[in-house]
């Protein structure tokens, strides 16, 4: 009788093992998968693991509350284990994404994050010596997507600031050093607000 249940038992075990096995062989969504900061407005490759799965195509979603509304990212695309997802321009703490086929689904194991896009300043940081009169390259770097940026220099720590360049690529269009041409404008954001002047004087040559 012992030897039974035994036997009872471990073939239940091996139904429930079985069970599971067979159900993590369909879609398993790879990324993002929580955790992630993405920048607004970048290009997101989402990725996933076809498994056992002979769909032919499937529909992506994102969440931005955490699964209560989700959002089409696409109603169909191939199912060949990634897609380039164009990032909404929306902050928030709260997201997934979600796959599905005709028979199963997947999420994000948990939230991640779409935040801002991040600009680092490498030149000139600090400590520097620049001469009055000399030509220097400005150098940074973006993440995320950053259609133009404005430079501006202050010479009282911060307090007050004057505009060097407020369009980076139309000065370097007219500098000849891009052509307009090559240039394809995916989106186009709003404007700077007017830029005010100020004058410093009292300058002298170091």
């Amino acid at each position: 009788m012992k030897l039974k249940k035994i036997f009872i038992l471990f073939f239940l075990l091996f139904l429930i093992l079985s069970s599971k096995c067979y159900c993590n062989n369909g879609l398993t969504l790879t990324y993002p998968i929580g955790g992630e900061r993405i920048k607004e407005g970048s290009t997101c490759i989402i990725t996933w693991d076809i498994g056992d799965d002979n769909s032919s195509t499937v529909r992506l979603e994102y969440s931005l509350d955490n699964g209560t509304n989700f959002y089409t990212i696409t109603d169909s695309t191939e199912n060949d284990g990634s897609y380039t997802w164009q990032v909404p321009e929306i902050l928030s703490d709260n997201c997934i994404v979600r796959i599905t086929d005709n028979e199963t689904s997947d999420t994000s194991d948990s939230v991640f994050s779409i935040v801002k896009p991040k600009i680092t300043l490498f030149f000139p940081n600090g400590e520097e010596w620049l001469r009055s009169g000399f030509t220097y390259n400005i150098k940074w770097n973006t993440e995320g997507k950053v259609d133009n940026v404005k430079i501006e220099l202050s010479t009282d720590n911060g307090s007050s600031f004057t505009t060097i360049a407020s369009s980076v690529k139309n000065r370097m269009i007219k500098e000849g050093k891009i052509s307009k041409k090559s240039i394809k404008v995916e989106y186009s954001s709003k404007k700077y607000p007017t830029t005010g002047y100020g004058y410093v004087k009292n300058l002298e040559p170091k």
